[in-house]
């Protein structure tokens, strides 16, 4: 039997080859026996090359803009303003809403005594039947059908005994909030939406703002109420509030938990960030290498963890979304993603 004689190919001999493949002209059977190769050998070859492929991710329905009118209070009586225990207080409030069909409700408010008729603009207070040491604050808040708030507050004094007195009155009228917008009402994880508010006050006061929403931190997996207080230089203020829509609901912060495998040890952070270090060989790190590591180092892509287990050499991590993600050694199945390929970064277990 004849035997082939060894032979040696040059780099350049060999890409010449496989770019007669690639070009499609010839068969790769063809190319083989062109360039006196065995199939094998030059299959060999085209296997090994590196191919670069580049994806764009583009969003397809992104959220609608937002934008409501506050409700406006445009006029606010309370007669008297100094009352005696038990005695009774005239209130009458009148609310204009910019936008078409929107309906407006009323809630009055205030740490003691009693309406008559608190979801009614014009109401009567019956102050309670001690006297107060400090002045009482009664709120009215004004919302409208899409949620959109303006909310006005005053002091009314509760005071025993009457008398004569001279008073010089005069009149700040509060700052309004005209409009806020956001450029996006729904948010996925670590997503983010820009807020402006617009505000006037007819007395001509500096007016200072303050954003606030009703998710601690950064407002992941949330629908938080973001609301804007305006006030100006005599302290008079007005608040206007909308909803962002977002995951189900606002998750509580997340406390810090510390957990350890064989040789390795993970953190999750307040913020639902996961680090770890120590022992690798399996890619129980999650940091997608199998380099032992002697500091901590993020597990990347993967945030919004509240807890947090270790096994000998893999790791379970659950979401605020209820996702499931699994990284590390899977000689049995463990990591839960039907196989038994070892995972050096996290993967979602399909069933959650």
């Amino acid at each position: 039997m004849e035997r082939r004689k060894r032979r040696s190919f040059t780099p350049e001999f060999r890409a010449e080859a496989v770019r007669l493949v690639r070009e499609g002209s010839k068969s790769l059977p063809q190319v083989a026996k062109d360039l006196d190769l065995t199939e094998s050998a030059l299959r060999n070859w085209v296997a090994k090359q590196t191919t670069v492929v580049s994806l764009t991710l583009q969003e397809i329905n992104p959220a609608a803009p937002f934008e409501n009118a506050a409700p406006v209070i445009a006029a606010l009586s309370a007669a008297p303003g100094n009352v005696e225990p038990a005695g009774t207080v005239t209130l009458n409030a009148t609310a204009t809403d910019a936008n078409p069909g929107d309906t407006r409700t009323y809630a009055w408010s205030a740490p003691s005594g009693s309406f008559a008729q608190p979801s009614s603009p014009a109401t009567t207070w019956t102050a309670p039947a001690s006297a107060a040491l400090v002045p009482l604050t009664v709120t009215v808040t004004v919302t409208d059908s899409k949620g959109a708030q303006g909310r006005v507050s005053f002091n009314v004094n509760v005071n025993s005994g009457r008398g004569d007195a001279t008073t010089n009155a005069s009149l700040n009228t509060w700052p309004q909030v005209g409009n806020i917008s956001a450029s996006a009402t729904a948010l996925e994880v670590n997503e983010s939406t820009t807020v402006s508010a617009t505000a006037s006050d007819n007395d001509g006061d500096t007016l200072g703002y303050s954003w606030a929403a009703s998710c601690p931190g950064t407002w992941s997996n949330a629908t938080p109420t973001l609301t804007a207080t305006v006030s100006n230089a005599l302290g008079a203020s007005a608040t206007h509030s909308f909803t962002v829509t977002g995951l189900p609901e606002c998750a509580s912060q997340v406390a810090p938990a510390l957990t350890v495998g064989i040789y390795y040890t993970l953190v999750v952070r307040q913020d639902g960030t996961v680090w770890t270090w120590g022992d690798n060989r399996f890619g129980q790190l999650g940091d997608g290498t199998l380099t032992n590591r002697n500091s901590p180092g993020r597990v990347p892509g993967l945030s919004g963890v509240t807890v947090l287990s270790a096994g000998q050499y893999h790791t379970v991590a659950l979401r605020q979304d209820g996702t499931v993600w699994t990284w590390g050694r899977n000689q049995t199945g463990e990591l839960g993603d039907g196989t038994t390929t070892y995972r050096s970064s996290p993967v979602q277990v399909p069933a959650f």
